[in-house]
């Protein structure tokens, strides 16, 4: 599933600081046409990803963003949207 996907691709970058286009897709055993388009949807989304050419670039999260904003609101709280019954 792509979402699923995404987010893996962000945990793994987070955690790893920079991450080339074909270890993901050698990751994901996708693509790396594939890893570029997920890429864009990312920044897309609002989330400050980027790219240095050559070797020994990759990509990277910009400073001051971390995969925690995500999913949790500054209450410290999971930002989780849903009905309680």
């Amino acid at each position: 599933m792509r979402v699923d996907r995404l987010l893996s691709m962000l945990l793994i970058i987070s955690k790893r600081g920079m991450v080339t286009g074909k270890e993901l897709a050698e990751h994901f055993e996708v693509s790396l046409r594939t890893i570029y388009r997920d890429i864009e949807k990312i920044g897309e989304a609002g989330i400050p990803i980027a790219s240095i050419g050559g070797s020994g670039g990759g990509y990277y999260l910009m400073e001051n963003f971390q995969v925690d904003n995500l999913f949790f609101k500054s209450s410290g709280s999971p930002n989780v949207h849903g009905s309680h019954e």
